[in-house]
């Protein structure tokens, strides 16, 4: 089954058509979107790309995942404000280029509080390590783990 996601990633990622249908679709959690998001870097990266267009990002946790990113229930009006939450320094960060934005793999440096990211206060529910209870989506890992 992962070598099928991993074909639908590639198909999806070069454009291909959708399998997904709304009936199918999560909302994403914290956890699933931080899973979700270090997945989709991973594979751009392994593609030779540092950065993946932000308007794609959330076609791409719809049709290769079938979750729906919604940045209004994770409390943003805009994408790009959602990814820039501190809950996502650790994994990425927007950038802007030529005329529009992407995103890029954090980098080490940029993280200030990295103690505080690898190491999430438990039980409170902003906390990506928390998340691990809530299986909206049945993706969570733990936060601490490395890529």
């Amino acid at each position: 089954q992962q070598q099928q996601q991993r074909q639908q990633q590639q198909q999806v990622m070069q454009g291909a058509a959708s399998t997904s249908t709304p009936e199918n679709m999560v909302l994403a959690d914290w956890c699933t979107a931080r899973d979700i998001l270090k997945e989709i870097l991973e594979w751009a990266a392994l593609r030779g790309n540092d950065s993946v267009q932000l308007a794609n990002v959330k076609r791409l946790f719809r049709s290769v995942y079938a979750v729906d990113l919604c940045e209004t229930t994770l409390g943003y009006c805009k994408l790009s404000e959602l990814l820039r939450d501190d809950r996502f320094k650790d994994i990425c960060e927007v950038q802007v280029r030529g005329h529009g934005y992407v995103v890029a793999p954090a980098q080490v440096e940029d993280i200030d509080d990295e103690e505080e990211i690898a190491h999430p206060v438990p039980n409170n529910p902003s906390s990506p390590a928390s998340c691990g209870t809530n299986e909206t989506a049945g993706r969570c890992s733990s936060s601490s783990s490395s890529s």
